[in-house]
């Protein structure tokens, strides 16, 4: 209420309605318009966080995933995992787009990919498929 000549009068307040979305198009949103490509001393120094992944999970089967557009890229590891690593970034992730950031997810079972490509962000995960996999 607001104080008026001596009278109180209620004032009713102006609401306006913001679409925030979930946090995926906020950090889509975010990584679109503030963040920058990663230079290549970033994108080698990142490398160690994806091989660290392939040391401690199962990784016979790895999948790359976005789903927004509905791109699955499915790994059979019968080498070295360092040649993973290397495809996965020089030959998926660069030939997609620019890489603007690479970082193990909170759970520590995926690594989460940000790439701009053509001016949006887009958000893709590697992570163990192994279970998916059925041998016959």
């Amino acid at each position: 209420m607001k104080l008026i000549k001596g009278k109180f009068r209620n004032k009713k307040k102006k609401q306006t309605k913001v679409a925030i979305g979930n946090l995926y198009d906020l950090n889509k949103n975010l990584v679109t318009k503030t963040v920058l490509p990663m230079n290549e001393e970033e994108i080698i120094n990142k490398k160690q966080i994806i091989l660290d992944l392939l040391n401690n999970i199962p990784h016979e089967y790895m999948m790359l995933l976005c789903h927004d557009r509905r791109d699955y890229t499915i790994f059979q590891i019968d080498n070295s995992i360092e040649d993973c690593v290397n495809i996965l970034i020089d030959e998926c992730c660069k030939n997609r787009g620019q890489i603007c950031s690479i970082e193990k997810t909170e759970d520590g079972q995926a690594i989460e990919i940000w790439l701009n490509i053509n001016n949006e962000a887009f958000c893709y995960y590697f992570f163990s498929y192994c279970e998916a996999v059925i041998k016959c």
